[in-house]
């Protein structure tokens, strides 16, 4: 588990639960009677979910830096009725690149004493449970300023969802939570898009200096060196906005080697292979791959020249497949000469 999923899911709690304690926030949201509420449905800006909230939500969105290269949006959608309780739907958008932490089964289990933590609950508290057909955590009791807590937690695609209800100890459950957490539906998956303010970068072709190919990849690129002397490459990647990783390496290839082996035994490619077969890629013999590299669906296509070897990779997010333009970027590559 890593340390960053721990750290996302935290900000997400402790934003979630400053909805709750801090007056100010809280009493900006609409009020509605609790013995005749006026339900409104709720979808998400991404279509991928939707629930009824007692009243018209209000919305609280912030930003958190989890480490020193990652920032997420946090977005709370909450109701706060007259009778002290609060309604909520927290969601934060994943990085790009971290997504594959999120396999729910191991990051639920591992992510449970930081979710009652970041609500203020008791350790004990925590449950694992099973929420609208997903794994998920359940968080239920009196947290240290007086609320009672009733959540549930899960990752859903590139999201990660809390939506509970907090009502003030010593008051009487709110009698519509039952028809709150009911109404919460997945919608269907060809109904699913990308938020408003995801949009997909422009395709560019780069030639990195001292490289033996040319390739389009979406928007900026970055390029990096790989290895030292004899066993000197060149590494480009390049992100699409979408949750998609692209990238490139060129590297020496041994004397001697088999491009199949190479494929197996090279661990720039990091890839766990689940189908390898032979084809011409960039105007040369070489061979498809697909996969997973690390939790990740992987594509990727080899070209073995005399000298070289061209790894070309297409990274998608497990839960998102089908967005990447495997077919545009693979067969865009051009390779010739090492320019000096």
């Amino acid at each position: 588990m890593s340390h960053r999923a721990q750290k996302i899911l935290q900000a997400m709690l402790l934003a979630s639960t400053a909805l709750l304690v801090a007056r100010g926030a809280v009493a900006d949201g609409k009020l509605s009677e609790p013995a005749a509420p006026k339900w409104k449905p709720f979808v998400t800006p991404s279509r991928i979910l939707s629930v009824e909230f007692p009243d018209e939500p209000s919305e609280r969105k912030e930003k958190s830096r989890i480490s020193e290269l990652y920032e997420v949006d946090i977005v709370s959608r909450f109701v706060r009725t007259d009778d002290g309780a609060t309604f909520t739907l927290t969601t934060v958008e994943v990085p790009t690149d971290t997504r594959a932490i999120f396999e729910p089964s191991d990051y639920l289990r591992e992510a449970a004493p930081g979710a009652a933590k970041g609500l203020r609950l008791p350790a004990e508290s925590v449950a694992p449970s099973m929420f609208a057909g997903l794994s998920a955590i359940q968080l239920t009791g009196i947290n240290s300023v007086g609320m009672r807590v009733e959540q549930q937690m899960f990752v859903l695609d590139r999201f990660q969802v809390g939506l509970g209800v907090f009502w003030p100890d010593g008051k009487q459950r709110p009698r519509v939570a039952d028809r709150f957490f009911a109404s919460f539906k997945i919608l269907d998956k060809g109904t699913w898009d990308l938020s408003p303010d995801t949009v997909q970068s422009p395709w560019l072709r780069q030639a990195p200096a001292e490289a033996g190919f040319t390739i389009e990849v979406p928007g900026a690129s970055s390029v990096t060196p790989i290895g030292s002397g004899k066993s000197a490459g060149v590494g480009l990647v390049a992100t699409d906005g979408l949750g998609n990783v692209y990238r490139v390496m060129e590297l020496p290839r041994p004397p001697k080697s088999r491009c199949e082996e190479l494929v197996l035994l090279h661990k720039a490619l990091e890839i766990e292979i689940q189908t390898q077969k032979r084809t011409r890629f960039a105007g040369v013999d070489g061979l498809s791959v697909i996969g997973k590299r690390r939790g990740m669906l992987a594509e990727a296509r080899v070209a073995c020249t005399g000298q070289r070897i061209f790894l070309a990779m297409v990274t998608s997010p497990p839960r998102r497949p089908g967005h990447a333009d495997a077919a545009r970027f693979f067969g865009s590559m051009t390779v010739g000469q090492v320019r000096k």
